[in-house]
């Protein structure tokens, strides 16, 4: 049996990229997995050792301490792999390469472009400092042994021989108990699922919400974590007091059955340029629970629910736009329907993690026969 260390010094123990989806995957492949991560307490969840080191409450204090104990608890492992999250572990990773160790970096995002959208970062030093990043991410990568990489695009960054191009797909079974089942109605409020900041469309989604006829009898329903907190007050203006409702942070299982009563899942995140290439989870989530999709009118994304005729683009920018296919969605069931059951389609056909997991298998192969 193997032994694999994932290592994370910024994402929970129930991350569904790290925990959920390759630490799971790797545990069922029949390799011994701990992860170590900013917790509690060490523990056994699904058969996966926890490894805690302490949570700090700046980013300044996690990037100058977290590493250290990171690196104390991965060599304490002795593990075959170490899989490391973060971009701020490059550094570690680099450690333990100069310790004769197998190293995969997993590259969640365009870490380069999203700097540039930082908002604790100044806005003079956004691009010195992502420039600089780059360099340092393009030289290190070639010491790795492997990289993940979450989206083709992210995988045209760097030049690297074991590139596995892991993508982000949904969890069939976490959103669809039977492959030939169809939901026999949609709900008939619209969802928002995830981080939630202005950069994420908050303000147009509330405002389009209110610009729907109190006649159409409709919530918009909105589930995760404020960014920043203090964004929360925003629900509370006005007419929107009554046509937003606010459910926290949900854990998977109440995510998906918020989803099986959702009319509607809206990912209108705004057109900077990290996202313009990304593929947003939570759309793929919507498509797995057979729900339509408001989306984000950017090229990529178009191209996939155009393809699949599973929901509708707008200028995520443009509120009269999105109440406009709000509206469209709550007067046409039967279409909408049709269009998220297209989406489940599509996810049990091509966008799924069972799918996915074999490049992540495949890539730890290859290295352990080296």
């Amino acid at each position: 049996m193997h032994k694999i260390c994932h290592i994370t010094t910024v994402h929970s123990e129930h991350d569904t990229r790290i925990f959920h989806k390759e630490c799971v995957s790797l545990q069922r492949s029949g390799s011994d997995v701990y992860l170590i991560v900013p917790t509690t307490v060490s523990k056994t969840i699904q058969g996966i050792k926890i490894i805690s080191i302490p949570k700090h409450k700046s980013r300044l204090q996690r990037i100058l301490f977290s590493q250290g104990y990171a690196l104390r608890k991965a060599l304490q492992v002795k593990a075959d792999i170490y899989h490391f999250h973060d971009p701020e572990l490059i550094l570690t990773g680099l450690l333990l390469k100069l310790m004769g160790k197998k190293v995969i970096y997993d590259v969640h995002e365009d870490y380069r472009k999203h700097l540039k959208t930082k908002f604790w970062i100044p806005v003079f030093f956004r691009s010195i400092i992502a420039s600089i990043f780059g360099f340092v991410e393009t030289l290190a990568s070639k010491a790795f042994d492997g990289l993940v990489v979450a989206t083709p695009y992210i995988g045209t960054l760097f030049q690297k021989n074991d590139l596995a191009i892991v993508q982000n797909f949904p969890i069939i079974t976490e959103f669809v108990a039977n492959n030939s089942n169809t939901k026999s109605k949609l709900g008939q409020n619209f969802v928002y699922v995830g981080s939630i900041s202005e950069i994420r469309g908050l303000a147009e989604m509330l405002n389009a919400i209110v610009n729907i006829s109190p006649e159409i009898e409709t919530k918009l329903i909105l589930a995760g974590i404020f960014q920043p907190e203090s964004l929360k007050e925003q629900i509370c203006l006005g007419e929107r007091e009554n046509r937003v409702e606010y459910l926290g942070f949900l854990d998977r299982k109440k995510v998906a059955a918020l989803l099986e009563e959702a009319l509607a899942g809206l990912v209108l995140l705004h057109p900077v340029p990290n996202y313009l290439d990304g593929y947003p989870v939570k759309m793929f989530e919507y498509m797995a629970a057979g729900v339509p999709v408001i989306a984000s009118d950017f090229p990529l994304w178009r191209s996939i629910i155009e393809e699949n005729n599973c929901g509708i683009c707008v200028d995520p920018l443009n509120v009269e736009k999105i109440s406009e296919a709000m509206i469209w969605m709550a007067e046409h069931p039967d279409l909408a329907k049709e269009m998220g059951e297209n989406g489940r389609k599509a996810v049990l056909e091509k966008y799924n993690w069972e799918q996915e997991s074999r490049k992540l298998l495949a890539l730890y192969d290859k290295l352990l026969k080296k």
